[in-house]
């Protein structure tokens, strides 16, 4: 059996298996980009400040006031379609326990586990680990329970509160960040880490 290759970390000296260091590495910048899309979340009195609640005069203005909103409260929106989903779990327990289950075999095959996993006598690679484990997830959530549909609801639920908010919040007085910062895993939100900022306007 084939010893798995390890990298040596420079801060101690310690063995380190190349894989948990990989996962090590995309979990903080995870953990990095949601740290600067929550920096940004506005003051939630002003995402409830009802005063600036009115009708939209039609359609186009819908769809404008949502652009704006969208962009002015980016994380607060985000924070909404968290705490749907998260009440959607809850509110199905079962969907804790597979999504635990799903979460202990990650965690148990590519940072406890260092050892080649073999299955009938044949050794996976890592990336045939990989794959396995995306399609038994995949399985588990959206065919095997009923756990994609839990998280589905919380999300679409989530993105109706979020389109009605944005639809009836006026803009005209709120400021916005101007363009996506590249390089991060959240940088569709845009402006996570440019300072700039210009008026919005109806």
């Amino acid at each position: 059996m084939a010893e798995p290759q390890v990298v040596v970390d420079g801060a101690d000296g310690a063995s380190v298996n190349p894989q948990v260091a990989a996962v090590k590495a995309s979990l903080a910048k995870v953990s990095e980009s949601f740290q600067a899309v929550i920096a940004q979340q506005r003051p939630w009195s002003e995402v409830a400040d009802r005063s600036q609640i009115a009708k939209p005069e039609g359609f186009n203005d819908a769809l404008s006031r949502i652009r704006k909103n969208i962009v002015y409260f980016k994380a607060n929106y985000l924070a909404i379609i968290l705490g749907m989903v998260a009440l959607s779990i809850l509110w199905n327990p079962i969907s804790i326990f597979w999504l635990g289950f799903l979460g202990a075999a990650w965690v148990y095959l590519f940072m406890i586990h260092s050892q080649p996993l073999v299955i009938g006598g044949r050794t996976l690679s890592e990336t045939e680990k990989l794959l396995g484990m995306i399609a038994i997830s995949v399985l588990v959530i959206f065919g095997l329970t009923s756990v994609g549909s839990v998280l589905m609801s919380g999300i679409t639920l989530g993105l109706v509160a979020i389109a009605v908010h944005a639809a009836l919040r006026v803009p005209d007085d709120l400021f916005v960040d101007q363009g996506p910062a590249p390089g991060t895993y959240m940088s569709f939100l845009g402006g996570i880490n440019n300072p700039q900022s210009v008026a919005v306007g109806v």
